[in-house]
């Protein structure tokens, strides 16, 4: 599917191949195969954003769990010990487009990770930039927090696609609270250690009942996450942002009282 956004094209679609800048496919022609070479976006919920900059717009979900088997953070992505090509990550077809969520978490709009996988080269490309140092270097807890917490936020068991706004005290996504949302929750936690280190707290009422009706499903109460009541509560996390209304540095625990991660909040249409 092509999509028009703030003048710019950028295709989205399961598995689209061979990504082409503003061409409409009208049928006529087969659009997707070049050679061996696949070149990836995100499902159905892919990355939606104006040129300016992920953080200036909208990005999609729609992964159902975020699975990592095959991928060793003590390595670059670029390596075959970081992501392996025989690994669950790209043994399976079916979980490509979770690897391509982690890199568009992961790695700046430019930069892509090049793996073959029975003979195919599979081409995926970053967006955020939330560990750009994971490409040739290790991940350390700070960037496994970053890339899990983005993984976690742009979860939905439904598959469904729905654009979100992330926020969080990073650089790359800043801590401004869009104009005409609300907030969903925070989520937090590290996939990379254990595959049930995975948390989210809840946002307004208002976020919620919003997210429920966009289509969102974690933070209703699925995916298997652990969940907390609203953000605010028993100080979970710390509030960022210039009205300090953004969750950062949240902590799991019956009373809040672990060690913070590394926390990103989302946020969805006010209704």
């Amino acid at each position: 599917m092509n999509t028009r956004i703030g003048g710019a094209c950028l295709l989205i679609g399961s598995l689209a191949l061979s990504l082409s800048a503003c061409d409409v496919d009208d049928g006529s022609h087969d659009v997707g195969v070049l050679d061996d070479v696949s070149e990836f976006r995100s499902g159905g919920g892919g990355v939606l954003v104006p040129p300016t900059g992920p953080k200036d717009g909208y990005i999609g979900n729609g992964i159902e769990y975020p699975e990592v088997g095959g991928i060793d953070p003590a390595h670059a992505l670029s390596t075959p010990e970081g992501m392996s090509e025989s690994g669950e990550l790209l043994d399976d077809p079916d979980n490509h487009d979770t690897a391509q969520y982690l890199v568009e978490c992961a790695l700046p709009q430019g930069a892509s990770i090049e793996k073959v996988v029975g003979g195919q080269t599979l081409v995926f490309n970053g967006a955020l930039g939330l560990a750009p140092q994971w490409q040739y270097g290790a991940c350390d807890v700070a960037c496994q927090e970053w890339v899990s917490a983005c993984l976690l936020a742009r979860t939905n068991e439904s598959g469904e696609t729905v654009g979100i706004w992330m926020r969080g005290d990073h650089p790359a996504l800043g801590a401004a609270v869009p104009e005409d949302t609300v907030l969903e929750a925070g989520f937090w936690g590290n996939l990379f250690v254990d595959s049930d280190e995975v948390f989210y707290c809840k946002g307004s009422g208002k976020g919620v009942v919003a997210a429920k009706r966009e289509g969102r499903t974690c933070s209703g109460g699925a995916c298997g996450f652990t969940k907390y009541p609203k953000c605010t509560h028993q100080s979970r996390c710390e509030f960022v942002g210039p009205d300090a209304d953004v969750p950062s540095d949240c902590k799991s625990g019956q009373h809040g009282d672990s060690a913070p991660y590394r926390t990103i909040a989302t946020y969805v249409p006010d209704p």
